[in-house]
């Protein structure tokens, strides 16, 4: 598949980068929450590599199945600027210049494509290594025909970021060596494909080992293919069956990306290393598809003339609708959070009665998976994120850093801020013992937690033993009220609770 001629203009291309842009600005600014603390607590091995100067300790940094690639990005910036627009900025970063390098690759209307994506755009900025790997695929494409040493930095581009990039990579060099070309390239392509790729297939390897690796729920095609119409929209659904045509039609990077990743991405779920519900999987597939939707379109219009141009212009309006339809969503999603930053909350007065060396534990519970990306958090919007929040150690406590239940500490405003969905008594006690030792005083606010059976009971319960006051905050929005508590002191026996 070779790219279509680059008969737009620059400023076409700029208003289309600018589109971009706008469409992920919002995504920013919502995805600032309680998630985003819990994601960056996962990089926790890689920070440590970082820190410690230790390469082999990076290439054992793996945050489940992906590799230490973003882990590594986001050590450098915890050591540097420790703010958490750092690590939203760094997604949507990468996000921004997918739709770059897949207008270099395939032109106006493939970039147009990736560039309003509800798939793309819901893991713009999320804190994980999806913008990255989404990135990888769409430089894996575009350095597919090109000199040996940028095709193999591609393909150690996407072996260091995901799983699946892996896949993708192996079957995109198998294809490449097939290329009418010398000996010699063909032997720098393989030799250096393995040279990049070998450190992290040590630990895919490893991954598949560990039965804990095919633990995910088995398949129900039902479940899944809702989950991939609710995510794709009726425009996606569209432009999919378009690219299907493509696929069957066109030959090229862009359809040997796709496929292999396809491939691999179905076996996943078979085998349970995938969830069915987990949609940013699917997201790897946008650049690819991307391109060859734009090449098949490209196609019509060589041999069906104005009809055809008729196709590109729907697809190009389809595709500005929807970027039209999600960006209003967004910006009154964004409003709803500006409101509720002028009501009182309980984290207010908590934070106002706070001062320096004391510590604040906010609970507040998941009330729906963060697979569809679509939670909010005006509570921590009272917390800014171009703050820099690095990470805390506990005086006197050794505590994972990756178990929620010690709320991933973070030093903010020379405070020390926890987050958790739940307020487990073994770790609060722990917390709250060492905070007390130490002089200070502990602040626990509870909040959006009426749909959380029993939440606040269970939160009542741990803090019987401490001399703590309690005030509630009203709330008319169905989500119940905000509860505050000022430890100052220990007033009885943990074993004495009933």
């Amino acid at each position: 598949m070779r790219r279509p001629p680059d008969n737009h203009r620059p400023w076409q291309l700029g208003l289309v980068l600018g589109l971009a842009a706008v469409l992920r600005l919002p995504r920013v600014f919502l995805r600032w929450d309680e998630v985003a603390i819990a994601y960056a607590a996962y990089t926790e091995p890689a920070v440590q590599a970082v820190e410690r100067l230790s390469p082999g300790e990076l290439l054992g940094a793996w945050v489940g199945l992906h590799p230490p690639l973003h882990a590594a990005l986001m050590a450098i910036l915890e050591t540097t600027w420790s703010a958490p627009l750092g690590w939203l900025l760094l997604s949507a970063t990468m996000s921004m210049l997918t739709v770059a390098v897949v207008a270099r690759a395939g032109g106006l209307l493939a970039a147009l494509v990736v560039a309003t994506s509800p798939l793309q755009l819901a893991d713009a900025a999320e804190v994980n290594n999806y913008p990255l790997a989404v990135l990888a695929m769409a430089v894996l494409c575009a350095a597919a025909r090109g000199p040996w040493l940028l095709f193999v930095a591609a393909v150690g581009l996407a072996c260091w970021s995901h799983v699946l990039g892996m896949c993708a990579a192996a079957v995109l060099t198998l294809w490449r060596l097939v290329w009418p070309v010398g000996q010699g390239e063909r032997t720098r392509v393989a030799a250096g494909a393995l040279l990049v790729a070998l450190p992290v297939a040590a630990g895919a390897l490893h991954l598949v080992g560990q039965s804990s690796t095919f633990s995910q729920p088995e398949l129900d095609l039902g479940e899944w293919w809702t989950m991939v119409s609710e995510a794709w929209g009726l425009v996606g659904v569209g432009l999919g069956l378009l690219t299907g045509f493509g696929l069957v039609w066109a030959r090229g990077e862009a359809r040997v990306v796709w496929a292999g990743l396809a491939v691999a991405y179905m076996l996943a779920l078979l085998l349970g290393a995938a969830a069915p519900h987990q949609r940013p999987y699917l997201g790897l597939l946008g650049p690819p598809a991307a391109l060859v939707l734009a090449a098949t379109v490209h196609q019509l219009r060589l041999r069906r003339g104005t009809a055809a141009r008729t196709v590109w212009l729907v697809v190009a309006m389809a595709c500005l609708g929807r970027g039209g339809v999600g960006l209003a969503a967004e910006l009154e999603s964004a409003r709803a959070v500006v409101a509720d930053l002028s009501v009182p909350r309980g984290i207010d007065d908590a934070w106002a009665a706070s001062r320096p060396g004391d510590t604040l534990w906010l609970v507040a519970p998941a009330l729906q998976a963060d697979d569809d990306k679509s939670d909010r958090s005006p509570v921590l919007w009272r917390l800014r994120p171009w703050w820099t929040m690095p990470r805390a150690s506990l005086v006197g406590l050794q505590h994972d850093p990756i178990d929620y239940l010690w709320g991933h500490p973070r030093r903010v405003q020379a405070r020390t801020l926890h987050t958790s969905t739940e307020l487990s008594p073994r770790h609060f006690d722990a917390v709250a013992k060492a905070v007390l030792a130490d002089g200070g005083r502990l602040f626990v606010v509870l909040y959006d937690h009426a749909p959380a059976t029993e939440l606040a009971g269970r939160v009542a319960r741990v803090m019987r033993p401490y001399a703590a006051s309690h005030r509630v905050h009203p709330r008319s929005s169905g989500l119940g009220d905000d509860h505050v508590w000022q430890v100052d002191g220990l007033a009885g026996s943990r074993d004495a609770r009933p």
